[in-house]
């Protein structure tokens, strides 16, 4: 008999906003039948397609194109990991991001806008937003823009992580 985990179920956004959670051990059971839903929400996205789902630790970060990000919270009495079925608390950032990843309880997000310089010319404008997520209310914990591809500035962020041995850092990668 095959051991059921929290760690086995999958999250699915779509473009409609809409959130379904699936259990994929039933792959397990019978692959030739759908994967049961167990738990959907119209709600928590309405009408904008979902850019990103990420776990970190027992908790999951949704969020969409409006920048409408829903944190789902571990459920207080079991203390597993966060379902559709419980608890979130729900932020506004920007809308629009480029890019978005979570890292350690702490949101990375870019937006690009195109703006004219000192001289006049067009340019695209990097910004990266860092937010402490993990209170009541979102933290901003720094703010930081360059001119992409200008004078040996990066272009636009792609990827995160850290590395264990070095925490303090976060290591991005760039267009």
């Amino acid at each position: 008999m095959t051991e059921f985990t929290l760690d086995s179920y999958l999250w699915v956004g779509c473009n409609s906003g809409a959130l379904f959670e699936f259990d994929s051990e039933s792959l397990y059971r019978n692959p030739r039948l759908p994967l049961p839903i167990i738990a959907h929400r119209h709600d928590a996205h309405p009408h904008s397609p979902v850019v990103l789902i990420k776990r970190v630790s027992s908790f999951m970060y949704t969020l969409d194109e409006s920048g409408r990000l829903v944190i789902w919270l571990p459920s207080p009495r079991s203390g597993t990991m966060a379902s559709l079925h419980g608890y979130s608390k729900v932020l506004q950032v920007q809308n629009r991001p480029t890019w978005v990843d979570v890292l350690d309880g702490i949101v990375y997000i870019t937006y690009r806008f195109h703006v004219k310089n000192k001289a006049g010319k067009k340019v695209s404008l990097s910004v990266l937003e860092v937010l402490d997520v993990t209170g009541q209310q979102p933290k901003m914990l720094g703010e930081y823009e360059w001119e992409e591809n200008a004078d040996g500035h990066p272009g636009q962020v792609t990827s995160a992580c850290v590395v264990p041995a070095h925490r303090e850092f976060v290591f991005m990668g760039h267009e």
